[in-house]
This record gives C-alpha cells, structure tokens and sequence, in this order.
C-alpha cells in the first residue's frame, strides 16, 4: 500500500475502462477535473513498457525484478506534463502513462537505464515537496526521496532492473 493517500476513478469510454490515480494534492477539485487525464503519477516504463525480443513482444514479470525493495514502481508527474488521453504532445500514448527511463542511451529490453538522465528526470515533479518527490516502489512501499538520491550513476540507481 503507498503511504501517499491516491484516489482512483474509472470512466467508460469506447467501452473501455480506463483508471486515474489522482493525487490529493492536485490543485483541482474532483468534480471539476478533466476524467480523460491519466493521472498524477507515472509509473517507470522500464517496468510497464512491452518489449521486443527477436520479434516477439514481451512484458515484464516481478521475477525480473532482482530488487523490488529498491526499484521504482512510480513517481509524481511534472506538473507541467498532466497530458491528456487522446489529446496530447507526447510521441506516443505510452509517455502519458510512464516516463521512459531507458531514454536516451539505455536498453529496455535489458533493463538499463539511460545516462545522463535528464530525458526522464524532466517528466517527474522533483521540486513540488521539498526538492524531492514520494516514489511507489516495487514491493509496495513509499518513500520521499531527492530524485538523485535515486539515479547516481548509470549502474547505481533505483530505476532499473539490476
């Protein structure tokens, strides 16, 4: 359970349901907010994102995970990016859901992350609460922490598999 109190809503739409994690601390009031927006939290692509191995689309399973305790499941959108379904300047409608950590240099299919992480970091709010933002780890846990406290290094962050 994450210690950051979420709402979540359901809506109909194309006979598909989509789900929001709104955060209470979102300026707008629930009746009045957009129900096409995804959420107030992203979660780490890394860990979401399909990918392709000789030719065959493959998702990610919590074995793969060598350190759920340590990993990043989701953090707080950028205010600046609450992108809308259907409606938004993102490449495609997977970067409204999750920022892509393995962006610019690293390998999603094995589970590295890009280096320097600027692309990434830019998508996370890492200055509304304290310069820092609450993350949802892999095992069920949340924790405030400084975004670099959690990306030192290439091979020593809390956004890969390793």
């Amino acid at each position: 359970m994450l210690a950051v109190k979420l709402k979540t809503s359901h809506k109909q739409k194309n006979n598909e349901c989509t789900k929001a994690i709104i955060s209470p601390s979102e300026n707008q009031p629930q009746k009045t907010r957009n129900p096409d927006l995804w959420g107030s939290y992203l979660t780490n692509g890394m860990l979401t994102v399909m990918y392709e191995v000789g030719g065959v689309k493959r998702g990610r399973s919590y074995k793969q995970i060598r350190n759920p305790t340590g990993t990043v499941l989701m953090a707080k959108r950028a205010a600046g990016r609450l992108q809308l379904n259907g409606n938004s300047s993102a490449s495609n409608e997977y970067q409204d859901l999750c920022y892509d950590s393995w962006e610019p240099n690293g390998n999603l299919a094995t589970g590295v992350v890009g280096w320097p992480p600027d692309e990434w970091r830019e998508r996370l709010d890492t200055e509304r609460h304290g310069d820092g933002l609450n993350f949802a780890f892999s095992d069920g846990h949340a924790r405030w922490l400084k975004f670099d406290e959690t990306a030192r290094a290439q091979d020593d962050n809390m956004h890969d598999l390793h």
